[in-house]
């Protein structure tokens, strides 16, 4: 976990890039974004670690990056989400082409 926070979030400054590069339909404090993307990790994950399974590298930083996806911009236009989708393309991650 400690490894994808650095690689999406902190090395990058991701909340200021959000502040001078993106537009949001409500503003919400990064603690607030940073709560719900744990609320939805936990909530997928729930299942596995009540039955004690492990997830993959690249099974967890998919569901990571869905987690971090909508709660970072899950309150932006479909443009800005596109936008976020190539930044995350940059940093190579292990992500679904976008459907036209």
């Amino acid at each position: 976990m400690n490894e994808l926070v650095d690689k999406y979030i902190e090395s990058s400054d991701l909340f200021a890039i959000f502040i001078r590069d993106y537009t949001f339909v409500m503003d919400a404090l990064p603690v607030v974004k940073i709560n719900q993307m744990l609320n939805l990790l936990t909530a997928i994950l729930q299942n596995k670690v009540q039955n004690l399974e492990t997830v993959e590298k690249k099974h967890f930083e998919q569901i990571f990056l869905y987690c971090m996806s909508w709660a970072l911009v899950g309150l932006c236009e479909t443009e800005e989400r596109e936008k976020f989708h190539k930044y995350l393309e940059s940093k190579n991650a292990p992500l679904p082409p976008i459907s036209p």
